[in-house]
């Protein structure tokens, strides 16, 4: 994934960590106990610029309970109710910003009036509670967008976004990053999850020198045809939402990301990686369903956000 691309389950402080602060464990935390954090969580995130989560009731993550008015401001604004079963099933470009790096007020502007169908929070390291609400509100204060989450880890997971992405990477050589993470994730929140606007991204990792491959221990294709296979079985034994063919870093082979989209029935395809400007994002638009624009925010704002027409031509 483009530097902030991946999701980053399973390093330090993800899923594998416990709540060091107060040792509590699933079993033994009460719903106060939970709900005082969601509470916490959405507080952080504020509710400065008329748009934020500060509003929602005590029923779990991701806005549960808002207020009809604000959701009403919300749709009126021009971003979709975050109850939808498919909060993202429409997006076809979408930008991705990594709590850890730094983005001025004035660059969050521009990228929520870019027209860009979302935008993704997300990173492969760094990312904690604190940085994730800071950057969640001051999106909000920057204008009306939809704003998903990439999970990076259970303790940084903030209520108040319009939907959450679940990476499940489909080559990896680890447990952990294909059910293993996910199931301690239900084990320790289920209750609380907001099922109705959660979509995993089947990640195939097809860049062996990215530090997303490294983390995620994956297992580099042998040929196009292990990749096609992996997108059946995401698609058509499994029936996941997304297939997400990620180039972390590298511009990837786009003759590839084209049978992969041809052989799709149910899922839709997203590319991330190598988009530096609009030439490559309008190339990987013409297969892919959803393109992801990340590293480029952060090297040529201008070029990144000349991205979003190219995708729409």
């Amino acid at each position: 994934m483009d530097g902030a691309d991946f999701g980053g389950i399973g390093q330090p402080g993800g899923f594998r960590e416990r709540d060091k602060a107060d040792n509590h464990r699933a079993g033994d935390m009460t719903p106060d106990d939970r709900e005082s954090g969601f509470a916490a969580g959405r507080n952080l995130a504020g509710n400065e610029g008329g748009t934020g989560p500060a509003g929602a009731a005590a029923d779990g993550l991701g806005g549960f309970g808002r207020p009809p008015a604000v959701l009403a401001q919300r749709s009126a604004s021009g971003v979709p109710d975050s109850g939808s079963a498919d909060f993202a099933g429409r997006w076809r470009h979408a930008f991705k910003l990594d709590p850890d790096r730094p983005v001025t007020d004035e660059a969050l502007r521009k990228i929520a009036a870019s027209g860009t169908d979302g935008i993704i929070v997300g990173g492969s390291s760094g990312v904690t509670q604190a940085n994730t609400a800071e950057l969640l509100a001051r999106i909000r204060r920057a204008g009306p967008v939809a704003v998903a989450l990439e999970v990076s880890s259970l303790e940084a997971v903030v209520p108040g976004f319009d939907g959450y992405f679940i990476p499940l990477v489909l080559n990896s050589r680890n447990r952990d990053f294909i059910i293993g993470h996910h199931l301690e994730a239900i084990r320790r929140f289920g209750p609380f999850m907001p099922w109705d606007r959660m979509a995993v991204l089947a990640y195939i990792i097809l860049n062996p020198d990215s530090t997303a491959a490294r983390v995620a221990e994956a297992d580099m294709p042998g040929d196009a045809n292990d990749v096609l296979a992996m997108a059946d079985l995401a698609d058509k034994l499994l029936k996941l939402p997304y297939v997400y063919l990620e180039y972390s870093g590298t511009y990837g082979d786009m003759d590839l990301v084209r049978r992969v989209k041809n052989r799709l029935v149910r899922s839709r395809l997203a590319y991330g990686g190598g988009i530096a400007g609009p030439e490559q994002a309008e190339a990987a638009a013409r297969h892919a369903d959803l393109t992801v624009v990340g590293n480029a925010l952060y090297h040529d704002l201008d070029r990144a956000l000349a991205t979003v027409r190219a995708v729409s031509r």
